[in-house]
């Protein structure tokens, strides 16, 4: 149905940590077609992996994100097709701790946009990535791993604090849960994922915080980007 993947290198200006390839797709909808959406998955995740995993390294980390439609049973279904290539994959919810707060993505019983008659919680949206000596650090829950149980928090937004040098995620959180000033409607019927990274040598989150620093611009290292089709 036209589905495709959407690629960008960038590279933060002033940072100390190697290129990163961000990826979105839309896979397919509906429980129906579980078997397309997995393949579109698979073939996602391979185009990232192909990216870290060139020699020389074309990219230090890569992360896929965006309204995937999946289930938990399917990426589990797609991270055993993948066999060794699943390794050093992470979900990124999980990574962080799995904060249940921020868990549901689409929730029919807290956003009225579709209007919906019955009760439907799912974690359509999520964002999977690869980063070595962070995403494939020692104790860090694989793709399989997406039913993690959510850890205690003191913070409402979850922290992770894998102390691998490279790209790492820091907190995960939901977002557009206010409704639009005079429409009395949320943005979407999904919420949106708001997520922090450090980068390089950076300290884990578990540090204690320091002085802001001014914000790092990225330079696009790939002006035309990459379309990848989902279909084919």
């Amino acid at each position: 149905m036209g589905r495709q993947l959407l690629a960008v290198t960038v590279e933060l200006v002033g940072g100390d940590a190697g290129p990163l390839l961000l990826a979105t797709a839309h896979l397919e909808s509906t429980k129906d077609h579980a078997t397309e959406r997995k393949r579109q998955l698979l073939q996602s995740l391979r185009h990232l992996r192909q990216a870290v995993c060139k020699t020389p390294r074309a990219v230090s980390a890569a992360l896929l994100g965006g309204d995937l439609n999946i289930r938990d049973e399917e990426v589990k279904a797609v991270h055993k097709d993948l066999g060794d290539e699943a390794h050093g994959f992470a979900d990124l919810w999980s990574f962080c701790g799995a904060p249940e707060a921020e868990r549901w993505t689409w929730d029919t019983t807290q956003n009225s946009n579709v209007g919906a008659n019955f009760a439907c919680k799912t974690r359509f949206d999520r964002i999977l990535f690869i980063s070595p000596g962070v995403s494939d650090a020692p104790g860090v829950a694989g793709l399989a791993a997406a039913k993690a149980k959510a850890k205690a928090k003191a913070s409402p937004h979850a922290t992770a604090t894998s102390s691998g040098e490279g790209w790492r995620p820091r907190s995960i959180r939901l977002l557009g849960k206010e409704k639009v000033a005079g429409l009395g409607r949320f943005p979407s019927d999904h919420w949106g994922l708001l997520t922090e990274w450090t980068c390089g040598s950076s300290a884990p989150a578990s540090a204690p915080e320091k002085a802001a620093k001014p914000a790092l611009g990225f330079a696009n290292l790939n002006s035309s980007g990459a379309v990848i089709d989902l279909d084919a």
